[in-house]
C-alpha cells in the first residue's frame, strides 16, 4: 500500500467516526471557557491569551494552555460552534496520521495501517474530540507524536551529557 493511500483511510477513519460532532453544541466547560470568555471574543485574544488564565471570569486557577485559547480566538473570528468542532475533529485526523506515521517507520505499513485506523476510531477519544476544550488533549498528542518522529529522526532521542551541560550553562 502506498504511504499516501494509508494515511488517506487512516485520516478518513478518523474523520468519519467523529463527523458527528460537528453538530454539537458548546457544553459542560465549553461555555466557561470559551462562551464566556471575554479572550476568545475578540481578534486580539490571539495575543492576549498567552497572558491570560485557561479560565474566564472569576475563577481564578493557575491553568495556562495559550494555544488552546489563541486557537479558540481564532475560530470565534472565523465561525460558530459548527467550525469549533470541525477544527476538532482536524486535529483528531492529524493526531490519528502521525501515530500511523510513526507506526510506519518502526514496524511497516500493516502495522501502521492497523495503528492508525485503531486509534482513529477509539471510543477514548470521544470526549477530547466531541468537547471543544478537548482541544488541548488533541494538540497535545499532535505535538508529543511529532517530538517523538523528530526525535527518531535525528536517532538522538536524548541529548548527550555535553549538549546538557551546554544547555544548562546557557539557561543559568
Amino acid at each position: 500500500m502506498s504511504p499516501k493511500r494509508l494515511y488517506l483511510a487512516v485520516g478518513a477513519s478518523a474523520f468519519v467516526s467523529y463527523a458527528g460532532s460537528l453538530w454539537n453544541r458548546f457544553a459542560l466547560d465549553d461555555v466557561y471557557i470559551v462562551v464566556l470568555n471575554p479572550v476568545v471574543h475578540a481578534p486580539s485574544g490571539l495575543w492576549r491569551a498567552f497572558g491570560a488564565s485557561y479560565w474566564a471570569g472569576n475563577i481564578n486557577t493557575t491553568v495556562y494552555r495559550p494555544l488552546a485559547v489563541a486557537s479558540y480566538a481564532l475560530d470565534w473570528i472565523i465561525g460558530a460552534a459548527p467550525w469549533f468542532h470541525l477544527v476538532n475533529v482536524l486535529w483528531h485526523v492529524a493526531a490519528a496520521v502521525l501515530v500511523a506515521a510513526l507506526v510506519r517507520r518502526w514496524a511497516g505499513d500493516a502495522a501502521a495501517l492497523i495503528a492508525g485506523v485503531l486509534f482513529a476510531v477509539h471510543p477514548v477519544h470521544v470526549e477530547a474530540v466531541a468537547n471543544v476544550v478537548g482541544r488541548n488533549e488533541l494538540m497535545a498528542a499532535v505535538f508529543v507524536v511529532l517530538a517523538v518522529y523528530a526525535a527518531l529522526e535525528r536517532e538522538q532521542p536524548f541529548c548527550s551529557r555535553s549538549q546538557a551541560g551546554s544547555l544548562l550553562r546557557a539557561v543559568s
